[in-house]
């Protein structure tokens, strides 16, 4: 079985959190929230993120982005939850789509 699409590479963006997270407050409650979701709302905009989310426990997020990871690695070095410290640098790790239940079948 083979990736389903090909419309990759694809990128998984690991956020934990950083010396200024505030624990047990929303991503929304968090400093630099505004900044943040207008970087977020860019990338979407531009068909960069497939899949983005917190937590249940609010302890992080994790994102399935479209790219290289050099190129997202550093893209997410520009994130203002990163540069401000809420969430710790990123790991990144390619990541090979190959089950997609979102897809309409025939």
């Amino acid at each position: 079985m083979g990736p389903v699409s090909d419309a990759g590479p694809f990128s998984v963006v690991q956020c934990d959190p950083g010396p200024r997270y505030e624990r047990g407050r929303s991503p929304r409650e968090q400093p630099f929230w505004d900044e943040h979701a207008v970087f977020i709302d860019d990338l979407a905009a531009r068909g960069r993120i497939v899949l983005a989310g917190p937590f249940a426990d609010w302890t992080g997020a994790l994102l399935i982005v479209r790219g290289e990871v050099q190129e997202v690695a550093a893209t997410f070095a520009g994130d203002p939850f990163v540069t401000g410290g809420v969430f710790a640098p990123p790991v990144v790790r390619p990541w090979l789509l190959w089950v997609d239940e979102r897809v309409a079948s025939d």
